[in-house]
């Protein structure tokens, strides 16, 4: 609460809705603990406010007539009130307060100028929060319908609506298997078993090693070697004789060998077929 300051009230009784006592309770509350140097009222009338005029003309006090009819009791700040304290505070030197009771109004501007004036504020706790933390003294002057404080409008909060899930569609599986359904799953069944047996076969055929009718020696090797063979000794003969036996009876295994694998694979196949037809057989009982 502010002391000893010498202060200048500037009150607006029409957009406010102010009567008698209102007036009154701001005065004495000033007086109490501050000079009352200067005041002024806004918006009285000889008709509706006669108390409020004698009491100014008392305290030596000026007086503002009403606005326009169209902005008459509109709730809405008189804008004279801002030129009219600019000017008591740079007119009169010895004013260190002043004392702003008008309607709800965004003042942080204002307030902020009178600031840098080195002036000290009393106002209504009616103001934003804003304008409110420029204010020094609150001051009470009774409850008064027509002035409430001004609430900062929310922000609407755009709620992004989340597209629902999609859930997975249910399988619902048939209470009766229609007429053919059957046969048909049968057959494209074996189909696939024939498929994968000619692979399998086509497979081994490839991987088999080739062999043509031409046999395993050249015949123009054998024939230059059978003419020097009168030359050669005899033991020579047979030991070449014995390496070309053995290296036939290499390639003879081999060719065993392969045709076991390919057996093997046969063997292997009709097994997976004979597996295969078990399941199928088994799914449809």
């Amino acid at each position: 609460m502010l002391k000893g300051k010498n202060v200048a009230l500037f009150i607006d009784v029409d957009n406010c809705s102010l009567n008698f006592s209102h007036f009154d309770n701001a005065v004495n509350y000033i007086k109490e603990s501050n000079n009352l140097i200067y005041g002024k009222a806004y918006g009285v009338s000889d008709k509706k406010n006669k108390e409020i005029i004698e009491a100014t003309t008392k305290l030596g006090f000026d007086t503002a007539c009403p606005l326009i009819k169209a902005k008459r009791s509109t709730k809405l700040l008189d804008n004279r009130i801002i030129i009219d304290v600019l000017d008591t505070v740079l007119s009169l030197n010895h004013i260190d307060t002043v004392c702003i009771i008008a309607a709800p109004a965004d003042m942080v501007y204002f307030y902020s100028k009178l600031r840098a004036y080195d002036i000290s504020i009393m106002a209504l706790d009616n103001v934003d929060d804003d304008s409110l933390a420029f204010v020094d003294d609150i001051i009470d002057i009774g409850y008064v319908e027509a002035i409430k404080p001004v609430k900062k409008a929310k922000k609407a909060v755009e709620k992004t609506v989340k597209p629902a899930e999609e859930k997975p569609s249910e399988q619902k599986t048939p209470t009766s298997i229609p007429e053919g359904a059957e046969e048909a799953r049968e057959a494209d069944f074996i189909d696939k078993v024939n498929t994968a047996e000619e692979e399998i076969k086509k497979q081994a055929e490839e991987d088999a090693p080739y062999f043509d009718d031409e046999p395993l020696v050249e015949r123009e090797e054998d024939a230059d070697k059978s003419e020097e063979a009168d030359d050669v000794p005899l033991i020579n003969v047979m030991e070449r004789e014995e390496e070309e036996d053995a290296q036939i009876l290499r390639q003879i295994e081999k060719v065993k060998m392969t045709q076991k694998a390919a057996a093997n694979d046969d063997e292997q196949l009709l097994s997976e077929i004979k597996r295969l037809l078990a399941e199928f057989n088994k799914e449809n009982e």
